[in-house]
């Protein structure tokens, strides 16, 4: 082979290495980055990266690829977690109890940072629970005090830390053992600031359903993005909140909801 084709090789090789990131661009992640395989997916996968500038020319193919990445990111944001069959069936039972209406939840009502609602169940007869919710921050953590009360009287009042696993208590009688779990998101308004979004889980293991309570705290005050909603759910092998996924035999994790603030 000529020393011409060979230059020409040589260059062709070149040019072809040039068109991919540079390794160093690895050593900028802190080994906590790792920890979070979403958030290094999507933010790769997003349009806010322009791949022109790194020298790959996307076709319709790999465009269709890069669309398909980013719905297993949202999907991925579910993990299937195990129960054993009597909490399955248990939770099987909470999704007929929520399909025959047997629990409703008043609207959140907030004021400042604090937040209150209700839940009736009808088994079979009436009984209202209402809730009180009020968000702590330090430096170090969110926390949300959790104050609940039926007839006007004091059932229990706790602190439970955001992200931390979930806190049982027996409140015998009619209701039994609850679970309670602060989950906590993030929310990002279209101007760039950061709000903490965050979620309340409660679990009624004997009834086999809960409740997920969201808000944001934005400006220093609790507003409501989503309505409560219901769910048939349970305790996992772990200890875990979990709910009943839609195909009615998989559980799922509790997450928070998540959004953009406008």
């Amino acid at each position: 082979m000529s020393k011409f084709w060979l230059l020409l090789l040589f260059l062709a090789v070149a040019h072809y290495a040039q068109s991919f990131p540079s390794e160093y661009e690895l050593d900028d992640i802190d080994d906590d980055d790792y920890m979070n395989d979403d958030v290094q997916i999507y933010d790769y996968l997003s349009d806010d990266n322009n791949d022109e500038e790194r020298g790959i020319k996307l076709g319709k193919f790999t465009k269709g690829l890069k669309k398909f990445g980013k719905a297993v990111v949202q999907k991925g944001k579910k993990f299937i977690k195990k129960v054993k069959g009597p909490m399955k069936n248990i939770m099987k039972k909470g999704a007929a109890l929520l399909k025959n209406l047997g629990v409703k939840i008043n609207p959140l009502q907030c004021e400042e940072k604090t937040c209150k609602t209700c839940i009736i169940m009808k088994i079979p007869t009436e009984k209202s629970f209402c809730l009180q919710m009020t968000i702590m921050r330090t430096n170090k953590a969110s926390y949300l005090k959790i104050a609940l009360t039926k007839d006007d009287v004091s059932k229990f009042e706790q602190n439970i830390k955001l992200g931390d696993v979930p806190r049982c208590l027996n409140l015998g009688g009619f209701i039994g053992k609850i679970c309670l779990k602060g989950i906590e998101g993030r929310a990002k308004s279209s101007q760039g600031q950061g709000n903490v979004n965050f979620c309340l889980g409660i679990v009624a293991e004997k009834f086999g359903f809960g409740c997920k309570f969201c808000a944001t705290y934005e400006n220093k005050k609790l507003k409501v993005k989503f309505e409560p909603t219901t769910f048939p759910g349970g305790i996992d092998e772990s200890g875990d909140i979990v709910q009943l996924d839609k195909n009615g035999e998989d559980a799922v994790e509790l997450g928070a909801d998540e959004f953009e603030v406008v």
